[in-house]
């Protein structure tokens, strides 16, 4: 049920005989609280369910994909009024193959999910059928689709080691059971696997040097499209990656996988940023900020102590809702000036300060400003990382310093420089969906709610192999 009512929205867009939009709305209110009844009942077994991990994702899901719904209420800038009930299909099945991936408990299904994911998101990518948008969209299905070619060869190592081990295929890809693929002369070969899943489903997360896909299709997707893309798809990966090096902790060994998660989420904050102290496209410094967030956690979850890993956490959420909440508004700006240049963008709270508003606390949200919840989220990272590594903790420091000044730099002239002339005024659509995802995450800076007590607690038991 948890995963055949969203099925439908995709296709009521299609129909002749209702509003599309009114209902999607309406089966997407319905499957959140679907969702939210869900989480809370038994877990279930076998290929799909509903552990600790998926309890957590499935609302994050689920929720920010009702806000990018609502923030789609005017159609994005670039999807033409003849395309709507297509970009509503289209966003409906990503949607749905994100859920997917949310309850996936088997590393095939997860594959599988994910090959889904770049071929919806890649046609929301292209929708606006400008030649930058399709030039980007092609770059990113090109480039994700090799990176999960490499992360298939992976996957038939592991399908090998596990008959070595006497599992049936599909079995010895349960996560559940990839921790049993442990034999003493398999170490070589169960390290390989890591390496090619590391670098065949990082191409999809965006670690650098694979994210070079991410910037182009982030900037040239509709607004609320890259909300999606950058706050829930990358992390999903993400963390199906950090289960996967997880349960091969008995098999390659409890530093190999935390090593690989760090180097690549250190090199991907490394690299993001130069790039986002000299970024000019709003939209392109969104992503790059993406690229950062996401090294962020990586480097949390390869620590894997219990207070790296809930860090990584409390940014995974916050990051989900704020950043999406930031695409939202970037789309409003976009149709207000024409323009995704930020040398043409300046005075929002002079112009529009609902925009303005939204566009401060966003950056300072993502700059780790107390008492905003990643300052919290960072602190933790930094001093989990010098308890573990003090080396590592010294380069946060350092590079936490660097982009806070690049984000306190683009605060000041897009909020509160000299207004710039604006195209139109148009009606907000992405501002109100991002209050609502503004609303959901901020508080999380003053108070963790008890239930995600336990929730975090068992998420960390599900990462002990990489936490050693």
């Amino acid at each position: 049920m948890l995963l055949g009512l969203p099925a439908l929205s995709p296709l009521a867009a299609l129909s002749r005989r209702v509003d599309p939009w009114r209902a999607y709305l309406v089966g997407s209110v319905a499957e959140l609280a679907l969702g939210l009844l869900a989480v809370r009942g038994p877990v279930h077994a076998g290929m799909w369910g509903l552990d600790p991990l998926a309890r957590l994702m499935v609302p994050v899901v689920l929720s920010v994909g009702l806000l990018t719904l609502l923030a789609s209420r005017r159609l994005p800038h670039g999807v033409a009024p003849d395309q709507e009930r297509r970009y509503l299909f289209w966003l409906g099945a990503f949607t749905w193959s994100l859920l997917l991936l949310a309850v996936s408990q088997n590393l095939g299904l997860s594959w599988l999910a994910i090959e889904l994911t770049t071929v919806t998101s890649g046609v929301l990518v292209a929708l606006p059928r400008t030649r930058s948008a399709m030039e980007a969209a092609w770059k990113y299905v090109v480039l994700c689709s090799v990176g999960l070619l490499v992360a298939a060869l992976g996957i038939l190592i592991l399908v090998a080691m596990g008959a070595h081990a006497g599992l049936p295929p599909l079995a010895a890809l349960q996560f559940s059971a990839l921790a049993r693929l442990h034999a003493p002369a398999l170490r070589s070969l169960g390290q390989t696997a890591s390496i090619f899943l590391a670098v065949g489903l990082g191409t999809k997360i965006g670690f650098a040097p694979l994210h070079t896909w991410l910037p182009d299709a982030h900037s040239e997707a509709p607004s609320p499209v890259s909300g999606l893309l950058s706050g829930v798809l990358l992390a999903l990966v993400l963390v199906c990656l950090w289960r996967t090096e997880a349960a091969l902790g008995q098999s390659v060994g409890q530093d190999f996988g935390r090593d690989l998660l760090i180097g690549f989420g250190l090199m991907s904050i490394a690299v993001a940023t130069p790039f986002l102290l000299v970024q000019s496209d709003l939209k392109r410094l969104l992503a790059y900020s993406s690229v950062e967030q996401i090294g962020l956690m990586a480097v949390g979850l390869g620590i894997g102590t219990p207070l790296a890993v809930t860090a990584a956490l409390v940014q995974l959420v916050v990051h989900a809702f704020v950043k999406s909440g930031l695409f939202f508004t970037a789309g409003d700006v976009l149709a207000e000036y024409g323009s995704k240049r930020l040398g043409r963008i300046s005075g929002l709270m002079a112009t529009r300060p609902l925009l303005g508003w939204l566009w401060i606390l966003g950056v300072l949200t993502l700059a780790g400003l107390p008492p905003l919840p990643m300052f919290f989220s960072e602190l933790g990272l930094v001093l989990a990382a010098f308890a573990r590594y003090p080396w590592l903790g010294w380069v946060l420091v350092g590079l936490l310093g660097s982009l806070f000044a690049g984000l306190a730099h683009y605060l000041l002239t897009v909020a509160l420089g000299q207004p710039s002339p604006r195209v139109r005024r148009v009606r907000l659509s992405g501002a109100h969906a991002a209050v609502a995802s503004f609303a959901a995450a901020l508080p999380l800076g003053v108070l963790l709610p008890t239930w995600l007590g336990p929730l975090f607690l068992g998420i960390i038991q599900l990462g002990r192999g990489v936490g050693g």
